[in-house]
């Protein structure tokens, strides 16, 4: 009875043991009282999605082998333990209970294979689930199992595939705009810093920053460009995607997000074009322009610099000329005054 109770919180001891990983003590729970296992919890959830979403890979193998009804339980969103651990990302979950059903457990191969083509209450199966949250990994290891040729054609309620939602993923132009914004910024400092060189005579350290603001003057542009080009390509993409294999290119497209991925968290804009290359080459057969500056852009930015500078030193004398002649002529005016004071007396 105690292990119904719930705390303030709303959390029974099952529940608690369950976040918190202690496997022993929730298998023990389970042996006094099978009932727990289909206990749901006020989060709308079960003990066996609690361990799925807590990656806890010998909690649900056990729920496997001792209570296989109660491992389909459903949610109160209509998701499976597959659809929490595909959203969660624990992918290496996903390839021990595959191995467990290939190795062990053959007799629950139709049962997980219902389970893994499920689809909650919004129409996600665990594949969409992973492709929304960009889970590669994931993906990867769920695709390897399933009837790709129907699987990738199945629509939630958005009427959205999974290689919908992948794609979507690889085409979200937040993140290149926010870089383009980055690179601006970076280009202006870069140059104050060239015009400040030259001002102390340090033409290398000058060239220096201009190759930086060069490069990212190119880099702001190829952002924006970027992001400007996959939105209005969007929809040509989604024809072409669907004209070719949908196997190959589901794989295709994993790949691509992996790297397009990998390449934004760390700012590599060439690795970024290499892999919008491979993209464009395979569905658009159009290529992106390189980032490198050249020695021609680097030098007439320095020129440009001096000009500027050149300006700004040429004005200042040619003000204080102006109020000189201002002055000396005060001052004749004034004397002329004066002496013609000292005739009258």
């Amino acid at each position: 009875q105690v292990a119904y109770e719930e705390n303030k919180q709303g959390f029974s001891p099952l529940y608690i043991a369950t976040v918190e990983g202690h496997t022993s003590m929730v298998e023990t729970m389970l042996q006094v009282d099978t009932t727990l296992a289909c206990t749901q919890f006020s989060d709308g959830t079960f003990p066996v999605h609690v361990a799925a979403r807590m990656g806890n890979e010998e909690l649900v193998e056990h729920f496997l082998r001792e209570y296989p009804d109660y491992a389909k339980l459903l949610d109160s969103c209509g998701r499976n333990f597959f659809h929490i651990a595909a959203e969660h990302n624990h992918s290496k979950m996903l390839t021990t209970v595959f191995a467990l059903m290939e190795d062990e457990l053959p007799q629950f191969s139709q049962m997980i294979e219902n389970m893994i083509n499920a689809r909650n209450y919004e129409g996600n199966t665990p594949l969409h689930m992973a492709a929304m949250k960009g889970h590669k990994f994931v993906m990867r290891t769920i695709w390897d199992k399933l009837n790709h040729d129907k699987t990738a054609l199945v629509q939630n309620q958005k009427r959205k595939t999974a290689l919908d939602l992948s794609r979507e993923q690889l085409l979200d132009t937040k993140k290149l705009q926010m870089n383009a914004r980055k690179c601006e910024k970076d280009q202006r400092n870069s140059e104050l810093k060239v015009r400040k060189a030259i001002e102390n005579d340090n033409k290398d350290v000058a060239r220096v920053y201009a190759e930086i603001a060069v490069r990212k003057r190119r880099e702001h542009l190829m952002y924006l460009r970027l992001a400007t080009y996959l939105d209005a390509n969007l929809s040509r993409l989604d024809a072409n995607l669907y004209l070719l294999d949908i196997q190959a290119n589901c794989k295709l497209v994993g790949s691509i997000v992996e790297s397009l991925d990998s390449a934004v968290a760390v700012g590599d804009l060439q690795k970024m074009l290499e892999t919008i290359n491979k993209l464009e080459n395979q569905f658009v057969n159009k290529k992106v322009d390189q980032v490198s500056p050249s020695t021609a852009e680097v030098s007439s930015l320095m020129q440009q610099s001096i000009g500027q500078i050149q300006t700004a030193v040429h004005a200042i004398p040619m003000k204080d000329k102006i109020k000189k002649v201002d002055e000396d002529d005060l001052t004749r005016r004034l004397a002329e005054l004066k002496s013609r004071a000292a005739t009258r007396i």
